[in-house]
């Protein structure tokens, strides 16, 4: 099976704001959503989406827009904020499966899922403007390598979405850091995403309607 893996656990600090991030509207419609459609027109069969107490309304929001469509919500507890602790939440519904992975408070386009997975790990990535790359997981071309939120220019190749094979799951279940499981993993990288908007990095990014509504 081709399985959709959607974190949204995070607690939206940078963003100060009491309602899901993940629900915040982006060009008309929920964040998530543009991550959800791009799932489900990568004919995944199941997409399952970690979450944490209090953040109930992102299920009756998918409830609503996406009737028949299978999801399984799974619980993170413990420690929120890292992308390996959500993987490791959600490992039950994943195992044994292709995952394709996204964030939900990012707006892509257009759908990174149209390739098929080559590698054990395949990193789909854009080309991030100015210094933006210091927020992201950079893909060090000359060195081969993944550096997380690097401090010094290692490139300006960022991922934005990842799809695995199962034997990847399973080493991102026994070590503690993804950007390291990342590096042990053979993989490879396209350069697929054109636009990638990040609404959980800065407030300026949220639409000005949204920012009117929080402050």
């Amino acid at each position: 099976m081709k399985i959709g893996l959607i974190p949204a656990a995070g607690l939206a600090q940078r963003l100060g704001i009491r309602t899901p991030k993940e629900l915040l509207h982006f060009q008309g419609q929920a964040i998530i959503n543009y991550n959800i459609n791009h799932l489900i027109a990568a004919q995944v069969d199941c997409i399952v989406i970690v979450i944490r107490q209090g953040k109930e309304a992102i299920r009756h929001h998918i409830a609503q827009h996406y009737p028949g469509f299978q999801f399984d919500f799974v619980y993170q507890t413990g420690e929120i904020g890292r992308l390996i602790d959500a993987v490791k939440a959600s490992y039950s519904a994943i195992r044994n499966h292709e995952v394709y992975f996204c964030m939900a408070d990012t707006f892509v386009t257009p759908n990174p899922f149209q390739f098929s997975l080559q590698k054990e790990l395949t990193l789909f990535c854009f080309e991030a403007p100015g210094e933006e790359w210091r927020h992201f997981g950079v893909v060090n071309l000359a060195e081969g390598k993944v550096v997380d939120k690097p401090t010094q220019y290692a490139g300006n190749v960022c991922w934005g979405a990842l799809a695995w094979q199962p034997p990847f799951t399973e080493k991102i279940m026994a070590h503690d850091d993804l950007t390291a499981v990342m590096n042990q993993a053979d993989w490879d990288y396209h350069i697929c995403i054109e636009q990638y908007t990040d609404i959980g990095i800065k407030p300026e990014y949220m639409p000005r309607e949204t920012k009117k509504q929080t402050r």
